[in-house]
C-alpha cells in the first residue's frame, strides 16, 4: 500500500487524493525551486502578499457573528453559551477578535486552521485554543476517522477528531490547500526581483561587468587589479564618483539594469498575480491602480463583488464548522450560524438613509429597526410595523364600501 501511494505521488494528482494516513495540502512532487526561498515569513515580506493576507484577515475578522434558529422566523438567538464563548470570550487569552484573526491568518496561508476544543465533563466546549497549522497534521484512519496529531516542542499530541475545531480552503475533503505552498514560485519571483534592485541599488546603482586589457598580466597583476576595482566599485561613497582606469584597461557592462529587465512591470504584473492566488482579491483593493477589473466600474461595485467571490466562501465554512463541531447532534438540528456581513455592504450615508426611508412606514422595517440601522437610540412607539401602501389602500376602500 505505501509503495502503490508513493507511485500515486510521483504521478501527482494531490490535490484531490485521499488515502489512509498522513493528509498533504501541498503540491506532489514539488521542490523548492522557486526564485528565492519562500516559507511564511519571507512571503509576508511582500507587499502585495502582505495586503491580501491582511484584507482577507482582518476584514473577515471585523464581520459580527450570530446565531440563529433555523425556519421561516429566523429568530436571532443571544442567550447560549456558544454566543458567550465565540462573541465574549473564546479562551481565557484572547478576544473574539484576536481569535479569528489569528484562526484565519493560518487559513489564508496554509489553507487549514485548527482549534482544540476544551469542554466540560458533559461535552459543552468551554474554550477554543488555536494551533499554528504547519504543527498539525490530520491523518485518516483505517476505520475511517481522522486523528489529529500536534506537534508541541518536543511532545506529539495525539487529539480526536471531535476535540478540533478545523476550518479547511477546497482540497480533498480532509485537508484544505495551501495557498502559500501553491503560490511558492509566483511569491518567489517578487521576492527575487525585489532582492535583485536592493543589491543593484547598495552596489550604487552600477552593473556589474569585466575588465579587459591587450596586455599579457601575470597572477599576482591580475589579483591587483581586482582588488583596487572591487575596492573603488563597492565603496559607496566612491561608486558615485567618476572611474579611472589604468592605461590599457577597458570596462565592459555585462550585469541588465533594473530598467533593462523590466522589474518595473514584473513588480505590477506580480501583484496581480498574487492577487489571483489570494482569492481572486482586486488589485486595487491593495494599492495597485494599473489596469481594470471585472468586478465592477466603482469602488463600491469592486467591494461588494469581493464581498460575495471572495468573503462569503470563507464565511460557509466558518459557519458549517462552527455547527458541526460545536453544536450537539440535537442543536444542529435547530440552531445555525452566521456572519452578518451587513456592516459591509450598506453603502454610503446617503444610500444607506435613502434606503432606511423607503424601508420604514412599510411591511420592511419598522422605525427603530431603521434607527438602530444607524445607532440611534429607539423611540417609544417604535416598534409597530406598519402595512404596506397597497394593503393600507384595500383596508380604506373595505371602510368606505361598508359605510356605504
Amino acid at each position: 500500500m505505501r509503495l502503490f501511494n508513493t507511485v500515486r505521488r510521483w504521478l501527482g494528482a494531490g490535490a484531490t487524493r485521499v488515502q489512509q494516513g498522513d493528509q498533504t495540502g501541498q503540491p506532489d512532487g514539488y521542490t523548492q525551486n522557486a526564485a528565492a526561498y519562500v516559507n511564511e515569513d519571507t512571503a509576508l515580506q511582500v507587499s502585495a502578499f502582505w495586503s491580501c493576507t491582511k484584507l482577507l484577515t482582518e476584514v473577515f475578522a471585523s464581520l459580527p457573528l450570530g446565531m440563529y434558529e433555523k425556519g421561516e422566523t429566523r429568530k436571532r438567538i443571544y442567550d447560549h453559551p456558544l454566543i458567550d464563548l465565540l462573541t465574549l470570550s473564546p479562551n481565557s487569552r484572547m478576544t473574539p477578535t484576536e481569535f479569528f484573526e489569528t484562526m484565519q491568518l493560518n487559513l489564508v496561508l496554509h489553507g487549514n486552521c485548527y482549534a482544540r476544543i476544551a469542554r466540560r465533563n458533559d461535552g459543552t466546549p468551554v474554550a477554543l485554543w488555536p494551533l499554528p497549522a504547519q504543527n498539525v497534521q490530520p491523518e485518516l484512519q483505517p476505520n475511517g476517522s481522522v486523528t489529529y496529531y500536534w506537534y508541541h516542542d518536543t511532545d506529539v499530541h495525539a487529539i480526536a477528531d471531535r476535540n478540533i475545531l478545523h476550518i479547511r480552503l477546497f482540497g480533498n475533503g480532509l485537508i484544505g490547500l495551501s495557498p502559500l505552498s501553491y503560490a511558492r514560485n509566483t511569491v518567489g519571483l517578487s521576492l527575487a526581483t525585489e532582492n535583485y534592485a536592493a543589491k543593484f541599488y547598495v552596489d550604487g546603482g552600477k552593473p556589474s561587468g569585466v575588465l579587459y586589457t591587450d596586455a599579457d598580466l601575470s597572477t599576482a597583476q591580475r589579483k591587483k587589479a581586482r582588488e583596487n576595482f572591487s575596492e573603488v566599485v563597492t565603496e559607496k561613497e566612491e561608486s558615485r564618483r567618476l572611474l579611472v582606469l589604468p592605461l590599457g584597461f577597458k570596462y565592459q557592462q555585462t550585469q541588465i539594469s533594473p530598467v533593462e529587465m523590466e522589474v518595473l512591470a514584473t513588480r505590477h504584473y506580480q501583484v496581480a498575480d498574487i492577487c489571483r492566488f489570494m482569492g481572486n482579491i482586486p488589485p486595487v483593493l491593495v494599492c495597485e491602480n494599473t489596469g481594470t477589473t471585472t468586478l465592477g466600474s466603482s469602488i463600491e461595485h469592486i467591494l461588494l463583488g469581493w464581498y460575495r467571490l471572495g468573503l462569503n466562501p470563507y464565511a460557509q465554512r466558518w459557519e458549517q464548522a462552527l455547527a458541526k463541531k460545536l453544536l450537539s447532534p440535537a442543536d444542529r438540528r435547530k440552531y445555525a450560524f452566521d456572519f452578518d456581513f451587513d456592516a459591509l455592504t450598506r453603502g454610503d450615508s446617503k444610500s444607506q438613509i435613502e434606503m432606511i426611508k423607503a424601508s420604514v412606514g412599510g411591511p420592511i422595517l419598522t422605525p427603530n429597526e431603521g434607527r438602530k440601522l444607524r445607532n440611534l437610540p429607539p423611540i417609544e412607539g417604535g416598534d409597530i410595523l406598519n402595512p404596506s401602501p397597497h394593503e393600507g389602500r384595500k383596508a380604506t376602500d373595505k371602510s368606505v364600501n361598508h359605510d356605504e
